[in-house]
């Protein structure tokens, strides 16, 4: 099956607009993973509200292996979006 990753803009947390998209592509026959960036809402580690494009990439490549390693999720259609930041 199709899936895709959503992260919020840069100092959200994923129950402000993430979950709306995850929602959304869910309704369209996506397994969807909405998640915090690092430093922020349910993500550990310190320093709080921190934002950095790196560690944001890093978040998404992390998304994106935990989904790969499903059963139900089908490899070859991954997919994410990144809003705003």
């Amino acid at each position: 099956m199709k899936a895709i990753a959503v992260c919020g803009p840069f100092g959200a947390v994923k129950e402000q607009c993430s979950c709306l998209y995850t929602m959304t592509m869910a309704e369209r026959g996506f397994i969807t993973l909405a998640f915090d960036p690092s430093f922020t809402g349910e993500s550990s580690g310190e320093p709080r509200r921190t934002a950095s494009p790196d560690i944001n990439t890093e978040d998404f490549l992390a998304a994106i292996d935990y989904l790969f390693m499903r059963e139900d999720v089908d490899a070859e259609k991954i997919g994410i979006i990144g809003i705003c930041g």
